[in-house]
């Protein structure tokens, strides 16, 4: 009893947030395949300006801008759609797991790919 018991509590704690967060999967190859396919890049950023910062607060910050930039934007593509939904959940993802040091890591791999992005487009 005590054992199924304490099975269930585990099952609690782990299934929200494997539910609720993305694999980074989702993230590198959507924003390889889409957002990175635009002539030009989208948006551009400074390194230093994040060095300091949760790398989660980072990655919602640089989606923010990088969707205005969209919006405000003349690009009619086939895949605008499918950018501006990777960027909302990426948004809604890096806000929630800015509470969570231990999704600082997944957080930490799409700001680096924003940053080998932008840089290389420079």
């Amino acid at each position: 009893m005590l054992a199924s018991l304490f099975l269930l509590v585990a099952l609690f704690q782990v299934l929200p947030s494997a539910c609720l967060y993305r694999s980074i999967d989702y993230y590198t190859n959507s924003l390889q395949n889409s957002l990175f396919a635009l002539p030009n890049g989208i948006g551009r950023f400074e390194k230093p300006l994040y060095n300091d910062r949760n790398p989660c607060e980072a990655v919602a910050v640089i989606g923010a801008w990088q969707l205005q930039w969209l919006e405000e934007s003349n690009i009619q593509t086939l895949q605008r759609r499918n950018i501006e939904e990777v960027l909302r959940d990426a948004i809604v993802d890096a806000l929630q797991s800015s509470f969570k040091p231990s999704e600082f890591g997944k957080c930490e791999v799409i700001l680096q790919l924003f940053i080998e992005r932008n840089v290389n487009r420079m």
